[in-house]
């Protein structure tokens, strides 16, 4: 269920760039020429990658997990769903060009 909810994640972005596409004329990668969207993706990674230094900790909402057998906490689907839709945001700048 969780390979689900990461492949509706990913097929949720390749649909608003079809859209984009379609209404705008915005081309495949179009969307990375805009110096905001540049920026709200670089500042997005930037603040992961501070996270991952130890710099601070951006907190999983409750939503997004289940708690495990043991009393962990695993990735639920909102979770899955959003790291399909971080990924394949990321992705896109190389298999555009």
């Amino acid at each position: 269920m969780l390979n689900l909810a990461f492949a509706l994640g990913m097929i949720f972005v390749y649909l608003i760039l079809a859209t984009l596409a379609v209404t705008i004329r915005l081309g495949w990668g179009g969307q990375f020429s805009s110096l905001t969207f540049n920026i709200v993706l670089v500042s997005v990674v930037f603040a992961f990658a501070l996270s991952f230094l130890g710099v601070w900790e951006i907190p999983i909402p409750g939503f997004s997990t289940t708690p495990g057998p043991d009393g962990t906490q695993q990735e639920g689907a909102v979770g899955a769903f959003s790291k399909g839709v971080l990924t394949t945001v990321l992705a896109t700048p190389c298999s555009g060009p």
